[in-house]
């Protein structure tokens, strides 16, 4: 069986498309009520487990934010 893409070693090309994407999130959105696709159901969601800046919801693992649903 392959390995699953996050059991690869991360190439210095996917963190600086990270770190490209953590910044254009947060030039784009002064606060993540803007970003498109957050509903106030998940806005409160969002910062009842912390997130309440674009650059924090940039940074979040997929499993952090599985977990607040």
């Amino acid at each position: 069986m392959a390995p699953r893409k996050s059991e690869l070693p991360k190439d210095s090309d996917d963190e600086e498309n990270e770190s490209e994407q953590e910044k254009k999130l947060s030039d784009s959105y002064s606060d993540i009520e803007e970003i498109p696709g957050i509903g106030p159901a998940t806005l409160a969601k969002l910062k009842e487990i912390g997130y309440s800046t674009p650059e924090s919801l940039a940074t979040a693992s997929v499993i952090e934010l599985v977990k607040a649903g």
